[in-house]
């Protein structure tokens, strides 16, 4: 019997013809779409293409595809719409499957049994699910319970990197077994088919509760390869700009593993290397255990590289985030206080200490300019260096930066970025000691520097807006349509050797003996 129940092989007819398709999309990708990047000062208005260049190193094309597809996943997590997009193709795909199985295109016994054995390694990743999601929890309530929620800002980071590891190891361990119990010839499957019930009620809720059950099962393998791959430096650009002796590219706020961010501190430094940066402020969230690790690896290995100790002091009540700059001691808003804790102060108090202390203050991607206490005023009353005017890539209100030109404050680029994806932010300035914070903010402070948006995708497509329901289709077309040649011959061999591997799946599975795999996969009815 073929594995597929119907004539000429529809089946391979269907994979071949998709695989021409993109091959196709691929290559008119080349002949429309060459690469293009554009670099423009927030700080003067201007564009500065024809002073940079984004390279994109040899080792990227080796690992396009993968690198692309995680970046993606980088985005796609950063929006709870994104996800519950995800969701919606999820359905959208299952409900094709079944329709396709109850009619022409899935009838054959060896795809029953082997659909049979993929729904049996499914059931033992989500005995797993349980044990993993609760060794995390468990974990941070005990971090929580003697420390509180600094605990689990500090932490929950590596936490569940740690566990998601060991749960790809242990799916791995499944797999291999799975497939060398397919392949010793004296081990078998043994699986109980339950039986079906004539109640309709009861037949609903059954397969109400197996979809949930395979949408839980997925998403969480989408998840932990999402973030493994995401805390994984790939190669991403090189970028090279036309720079005196005395001028260099900096970065002033971005995250590592010590609270949000998907890099070690010392990835984060080999990131930024690898792209031509010559320094950065680490600042993650209410610690400074990510600046003194990038620094200590900068010292132990003789990097030539600047890191900045600095930490980012996140309000939640009132909203508003700033990052200081040049304190060897961690400070964290009034919310987090807790006995034995870092020192604990409001805002007001924070800037004005961390300014007695000779430290440095920027304020955040701020956006509203209310009423005193928060205006851009009173904070430049109560002390704050400057604003940032670039955040994650975009300019922030033109009224930031005209209020720090007017107000002698620093206006600032923060790239903010968490991930391992390409930077899209960078400060130029000219600078006589890289190692003096203070003659640092004084430079800046004159706004004669660069604040620079890179943006690596100008040729974008604009979806309807559909409360974020088509951002994940968006950014993957915008992604493909910003390649270049060697990025598409990269996608063209992996996509190639990928169809290579579906082909001789397929007819391994078609040559396969019926009666053995019968033999090897026993089902019986449950009696119970």
């Amino acid at each position: 019997m073929d594995f597929f129940s119907f004539k000429n092989d529809k089946g391979l007819t269907i994979l071949t013809i998709g695989f021409i398709i993109w091959m196709i999309f691929l290559l008119c990708l080349g002949i429309f779409s060459p690469r293009e990047v554009y670099f423009f000062d927030v700080l003067s208005q201007t564009d500065v293409t024809p002073f940079y260049n984004s390279i994109i190193p040899p080792a990227r094309y080796l690992l396009e595809p993968i690198i692309g597809i995680t970046f993606l996943f980088g985005i796609i997590l950063d929006e709870i719409f994104s996800i519950l997009a995800m969701l919606l193709i999820y359905g959208i795909a299952r409900i094709a499957y079944i329709v396709l199985e109850k009619n022409f295109f899935i009838k054959s016994e060896k795809y029953n049994l082997m659909a049979t054995l993929a729904r049996k390694y499914m059931r033992y990743v989500l005995w797993l699910i349980p044990i993993i999601i609760g060794s995390i929890l468990t974990l941070l309530l005990i971090g929580f319970s003697s420390e509180g929620f600094l605990f689990i800002n500090n932490f929950w980071q590596v936490t569940i990197r740690t566990y998601l590891t060991i749960a790809l190891v242990v799916m791995a361990i499944f797999l291999i077994y799975f497939l060398g119990k397919l392949i010793h010839p004296r081990l078998k499957f043994n699986y109980k088919r339950h039986p079906s019930s004539k109640s309709l009620f009861k037949t609903i809720f059954h397969r109400i509760g197996r979809e949930s059950k395979y949408v839980l099962c997925c998403f969480f393998i989408f998840a932990t390869f999402a973030v493994l791959l995401l805390a994984t430096h790939f190669p991403t650009q090189r970028i090279e700009a036309t720079l005196n002796a005395d001028e260099y590219l900096f970065d002033f706020h971005v995250h590592t593993t010590m609270s949000d961010g998907f890099l070690s501190p010392e990835e984060r430094v080999d990131w930024y290397i690898a792209q031509g940066i010559h320094g950065a402020a680490f600042t993650d969230h209410e610690n400074q255990r990510g600046a003194f690790r990038a620094h200590n690896y900068v010292e132990e290995n003789s990097l030539n590289f600047t890191v900045i100790i600095a930490q980012e002091y996140t309000s939640r009540h009132p909203d508003i985030h700033l990052n200081i700059f040049g304190m060897n001691e961690t400070i964290v808003p009034i919310e987090y206080e807790h006995p034995g804790g870092p020192l604990a102060l409001n805002v007001s108090d924070m800037i004005q200490y961390v300014k007695a202390q000779g430290g440095f203050v920027i304020v955040n991607h701020y956006t509203t300019n209310t009423s005193p206490p928060y205006s851009y005023e009173q904070l430049r009353i109560w002390g704050v260096d400057g604003f940032e005017v670039v955040n994650d890539g975009i300019e922030l209100p033109t009224e930031i930066r005209i209020f720090c030109n007017n107000s002698n404050l620093a206006c600032i680029a923060g790239s903010d970025v968490h991930t391992n994806q390409e930077l899209h932010t960078v400060t130029k300035i000219q600078l006589n000691d890289l190692t003096n914070l203070t003659h640092i903010f004084e430079t800046l402070k004159q706004n004669n520097h660069e604040t620079v948006i890179i943006d690596l995708y100008p040729d974008t497509v604009d979806l309807p807006d559909m409360k974020g329901f088509t951002a994940p289709f968006e950014d993957l077309i915008n992604y493909f349509l910003n390649l270049d040649w060697f990025q598409i011959l990269s996608w063209v061999i992996w996509s190639t050797g990928g169809y290579l591997i579906l082909l001789s799946i397929y007819w391994l599975i078609k040559r396969a003996d019926l009666k053995n795999l019968q033999e090897k996969v026993l089902i019986s009815d449950d009696t119970k």
